[in-house]
């Protein structure tokens, strides 16, 4: 693993380290299905699923840190506004990686990521960058369906930001999640 061990301990509350598997959306998505028929929103029509980014983007197979929330500072912001927050040795994610690591977090820790704030990924659909998070089905609900929405760029929202991630080669057999 080529974060230092003392980092990860002591960032464990804050940061989520997983391997990557090249898979993409609908990959996720169909055999998320089989898990849990509920996690996704199936009479909303999944759109995402048919679209070019969910069949042809694929999680890179590198080891990802990733944050558990977005990034505060991020919030009220364009999205390149946000984007000026990312340090040198850190990336925004594509929405197949943030739904790769929310999905797997979900399914292993049962817990939400980013719940109730949506992170933006570098994906652009219509014009607009594409949000994935765990949306609620009635407004006031707790957000428990993963999903994909698209965002217009210059809109600001109090709930919706940027999330940075730090990638590194995998150098040998490892466990998925630590």
């Amino acid at each position: 693993i080529p974060f230092l061990e003392e980092f990860l301990r002591e960032n464990a509350h804050n940061f989520i380290l997983i391997r990557g598997v090249s898979l993409s959306i609908e990959e996720l998505y169909k055999e998320a299905l089989k898990t849990n028929p509920y996690l996704f929103d199936v009479f909303r029509d999944s759109w995402f699923v048919r679209e070019k980014f969910a069949i042809q983007e694929r999680v890179e197979p590198v080891w990802y840190l990733m944050p558990k929330k977005v990034n505060p500072l991020s919030f009220n912001k364009t999205y390149e506004e946000a984007e000026r927050l990312v340090g040198e040795d850190e990336e925004i994610p594509k929405a197949c990686e943030i739904f790769y690591v929310a999905l797997l977090y979900y399914l292993t820790a049962h817990k939400y990521l980013f719940r109730g704030f949506y992170p933006l990924s570098q994906d652009v659909f219509l014009g607009d960058h594409l949000l994935v998070g765990f949306f609620s089905e009635k407004l006031g609900d707790p957000p428990n369906q993963l999903d994909i929405r698209h965002h217009i760029n210059i809109q600001r929202s109090e709930n919706i930001g940027i999330i940075s991630v730090r990638k590194a080669v995998i150098s040998s057999k490892s466990p998925a999640l630590v």
